[in-house]
């Protein structure tokens, strides 16, 4: 019996010893293969960092620089009229629409949870931790330890494609990987994350020429379309935009512009500089300056107390907002007006405004509320233009605006913007006139007083400049002028 069992046994043993031969064959084939195509991608993606290094060593020409376009050359005025007070006619407001009740949001003063990025480093790699704040918002990153080079004090092609070179084989997709995270965690549009990758650069190697390259790189590898250019002593960023920048010096290639930003400082003035026309392969993104969202940044509020007159009655306002905001946006590029007409508003300024409106505005009219809503910003905001207070154009959000001692007329046509849009629920345009900003607002009843058009609908002109000047009332100087209309949302 016993010789009827081994051959019975002995069968399935070898099918067995087949079965892993076979499959450790199919793995190690399994294996080679892997390493074959990760071999393939790394001499890919060695070659185009080859390729632009390359080119980075030769080519390179002077081109000249524009000094940035001024969106208005007009000067504004330094003393802005007042007008005689007129009550609006009865008539008007008793067919006027009254206003929905003013809804204020809840507002939670919160420390933003920033999460450490789940990034996953290989062991034999030793990675430097770096520590720091982003407008007191704490995070902590790891970076490859050749990101710490020696400063670089002779700037030319050769050191510029050199320090490509050292990044492209340094550990740097994971410290993308990273500092995506963050973006998307900080909530930053494209300006702000490269202001972002500046501040980490400068706490690895505190030096400009250093920072300015390290964020090219990064920049580039994000997909961003970014170059660097030089004179003689400093490094450039070189930034195409969604929208148009002013103020910002400029060089055309391609028929494209290529801004060179600052994020920390104002625009250099520079006439020309070293650069190259082609670009590092798949980095195609623009920059664009919408502010759609706002930095998720740890809160510092401040409170601003405001007091205007209107109908022989005294109000007294306050409102709150964010600090580190304030400061983030200090050196923002001037770009289109409708991005700032359009810019998300801070949950705390948003929140007090609100609340603070709340009582004053209940049972009026669209009229009454738009009327007092003028007054308060031409009464409670002292003028001053931008060349004055800043020694530049610059233009604030409400925000910024409650921060500021001063604001001139785009501030508050923004500002006076958003409380009708939000507190009376009415669609609004900006007037854009040489010299001067403005706003038209378009009211559900009849409304005397000047106006424009915008899609065959009436806008009744309402200047928070001009002082004391009520509904449909247009600044002299422009009465008769016809404005460039900045459309606001949709209507």
């Amino acid at each position: 019996m016993t010789n009827h069992i081994k051959p019975i046994i002995l069968i399935p043993l070898l099918i067995f010893f087949l079965t892993q031969a076979l499959f450790s064959q199919t793995r190690e084939e399994f294996e080679q293969y892997q390493k074959e195509q990760i071999g393939d991608f790394k001499k890919y993606k060695d070659e185009r960092d080859g390729d632009f290094i390359k080119f980075l060593k030769h080519n390179w020409k002077e081109y000249d620089v524009l000094d940035g376009k001024k969106r208005d050359k007009k000067p504004k005025p330094v003393v802005i009229p007042k007008a005689t007070p007129k009550k609006v006619p009865k008539n008007v407001i008793s067919k006027a629409k009254k206003i929905k009740k003013v809804v204020v949001p809840k507002f939670v003063q919160k420390k933003p949870v920033i999460k450490k990025p789940q990034v996953k480093i290989e062991p034999q790699k030793k990675l430097d931790i770096i520590k720091m704040s982003f407008y007191s918002t704490d995070f902590t990153v790891f970076v490859d330890p050749k990101y710490k080079m020696s400063p670089i004090y002779t700037i030319n092609k050769k050191a510029i494609s050199d320090f490509w070179e050292k990044m492209s084989h340094s550990e740097y997709e994971s410290f993308l990987k990273q500092v995506l995270s963050y973006k998307k965690q900080l909530k930053l549009n494209d300006w702000g994350y490269h202001y972002f990758l500046l501040n980490i650069a400068k706490k690895i190697v505190n030096q400009d020429t250093y920072a300015k390259l390290f964020v090219w790189f990064m920049s580039t590898k994000s997909g961003y379309e970014t170059r660097v250019g030089y004179d003689k002593d400093k490094i450039y960023f070189l930034l195409p935009s969604k929208s148009k920048l002013y103020s910002i010096p400029f060089l055309t290639l391609s028929g494209k512009r290529y801004y060179a930003v600052s994020f920390d400082s104002k625009p250099d003035k520079f006439r020309s500089i070293y650069t190259y026309a082609g670009k590092y392969p798949k980095s195609n993104k623009q920059m664009d300056y919408t502010l759609s969202d706002l930095p998720a940044f740890k809160k510092n509020l401040r409170k601003k107390y405001l007091r205007f007159k209107y109908d022989r009655k005294n109000y007294n306002v306050s409102a709150l907002y964010n600090k580190n905001l304030v400061k983030y946006f200090e050196y923002y590029p001037q770009t289109d007006l409708k991005i700032y007409f359009e810019a998300k508003v801070p949950a705390e300024t948003r929140y007090s405004l609100l609340k603070e409106f709340k009582s004053i505005l209940k049972n009026k009219n669209e009229v009454e509320a738009v009327s007092i809503l003028l007054r308060f910003v031409q009464k409670a905001f002292p003028y001053k233009t931008d060349d004055k207070q800043f020694g530049r154009e610059k233009y604030l959000l409400p925000g910024e605006m409650l921060s500021y001692q001063f604001s001139d007329c785009e501030d508050r046509s923004i500002f006076f913007a958003y409380l009708v849009k939000e507190l009376v629920g009415l669609n609004v345009v900006g007037l854009f006139y040489p010299g001067h900003v403005a706003t038209a607002v378009q009211f559900n009843s009849k409304v005397p007083g000047d106006f424009v058009k915008s899609n065959n609908n009436k806008f009744v002109v309402c200047d928070p400049t001009y002082i004391n000047a009520g509904i449909g009332m247009a600044m002299p100087h422009f009465k008769n002028k016809k404005p460039s209309i900045i459309k606001i949302g949709k209507y």
